[in-house]
């Protein structure tokens, strides 16, 4: 029964999380401040090139090609420098929406008499760690695009 209980909450966040996400508030997302500013060591998203990130990103599932309430994640080259900061604001709220996944798994603890759910929840925070590693793989180098965009714009508008 345990297990059941396991697999319906599963569900039931992965589900609760896509309303959560699109619910937060995107201004209380900031790219240059804790916890979504890029921390030295990971030299402005080279250290999980290191790990392939480059390679295996793309077959990753995205929620935002399924559900049509998201922000699709694709870059074009049409785009502004705004459709850049809302991508940036897109990569915080999923960084912070895999966070509160795994914090919130933690709450399967009470379905479990002995200590499996530790197990448990090493399998599901390794399964998510994936896609928090995307959103900071990411955002630096949208910031740099995000930067070369304005100069751009704000040359033009300044002409």
């Amino acid at each position: 029964m345990e297990l059941v209980w396991t697999i319906f909450y599963v569900i039931f966040t992965g589900i609760v999380s896509h309303f959560y996400g699109q619910a937060l508030p995107r201004k209380w997302f900031k790219a240059d401040k804790f916890p979504y500013k890029a921390f030295k060591f990971e030299r402005g998203g080279a250290i999980y090139r290191a790990v392939g990130v480059h390679k295996w990103q793309k077959k990753m599932p995205d929620m935002s090609q399924i559900m049509p309430d998201m922000v699709t994640k694709r870059m074009n080259p049409d785009m502004k420098a705004a459709d850049v900061r809302v991508l940036i604001e897109e990569t915080c709220v999923a960084e912070h929406v895999h966070v509160a996944l795994c914090v919130a798994f933690l709450y399967i603890a009470k379905f479990w008499e002995t200590y499996t759910w530790i197990y448990l929840w090493l399998i599901y925070s390794v399964c998510n760690i994936p896609f928090i590693i995307i959103q900071r793989y990411n955002r630096p180098k949208l910031l740099r695009v995000l930067s070369r965009l304005e100069a751009r714009e704000g040359g033009a508008l300044s002409v």
